[in-house]
């Protein structure tokens, strides 16, 4: 009888990491969504002013890569959240025919290991281009920035 207890704290502190860590997981996509978008719409709003800056080749090398990865981070993210969604309906169908079947006991439902590597990788890549557009943004910030008399 002692087990069973043991089991169901086991299993409620699993599902209460499980919820931060998802909840960390959303916050730090949104980051991306939110640095990304903005350095792009402000990057590209200052291109297509009026009076665009002036700049050398090597400043237009380093913004082009900066806003390829920045947009390849929102669509890494984009991604990375829509996989997490299937991977919860992947567990939803587990747990409904556990629920339908009557079993007893706990169970762990996960997803295979290949769908959470793909995860991963998909939402490491996201957070690399994001920091990566970053560092190529303030690169070419800087070089516009010592070009000017």
């Amino acid at each position: 009888m002692n087990d069973k207890k043991d089991d169901v704290g086991a299993a409620t502190l699993f599902n209460n990491f499980a919820m931060d860590f998802r909840s960390r997981v959303d916050s730090l996509i949104k980051s991306i969504f939110l640095i990304s978008g903005g350095v792009l719409s402000i990057t590209i709003g200052a291109f297509i002013s009026k009076k665009p800056p002036v700049i050398t080749q090597e400043v237009l090398h380093s913004i082009q890569c900066a806003w390829f990865n920045l947009s390849f981070s929102i669509i890494a993210a984009l991604t990375t959240m829509f996989l997490l969604i299937v991977a919860q309906a992947q567990t939803a169908t587990k747990w409904r025919v556990k629920i339908e079947t009557n079993a007893e006991g706990l169970q762990v439902i996960n997803n295979p290991v290949w769908f959470r590597v793909i995860m991963w990788v998909v939402g490491i890549t996201a957070f690399i281009s994001c920091i990566t557009g970053l560092i190529y943004i303030t690169y070419g910030a800087g070089q516009l920035l010592s070009a000017k008399p």
